[in-house]
């Protein structure tokens, strides 16, 4: 998933699982900037749609990459912010 705003871009990939006869989820993903690099230490938020106050919070590892356990199923928005990235919002991330 590609997002743009002005000046420089993110792209964030995501992956969800749900587990099946549980009552909880997993989300992680990567985040990388335009050529591909990791973006470590880029603050990536859950959060109920309108809201604004997170579910959860975490930052990438070196490797760029986060995860999320235990999130309940339903549907959220995912919010990434990086110093000289801005924050990029990926809204209706069904779980």
């Amino acid at each position: 998933m590609n997002f743009r705003t002005t000046g420089l871009a993110a792209v964030l990939a995501v992956f969800c699982i749900g587990l099946t006869a549980q009552t909880t989820s997993r989300l992680s993903g990567t985040v990388t900037d335009p050529s591909g690099a990791a973006v470590p230490a880029a603050t990536v938020q859950v959060l109920l749609p309108g809201a604004t106050a997170p579910v959860a919070t975490t930052q990438t590892n070196e490797e760029g990459s986060f995860n999320f356990v235990g999130l309940n199923p339903g549907i959220f928005d995912l919010s990434v912010e990086s110093s000289g990235f801005g924050t990029q919002v990926l809204r209706g991330l069904r779980i």
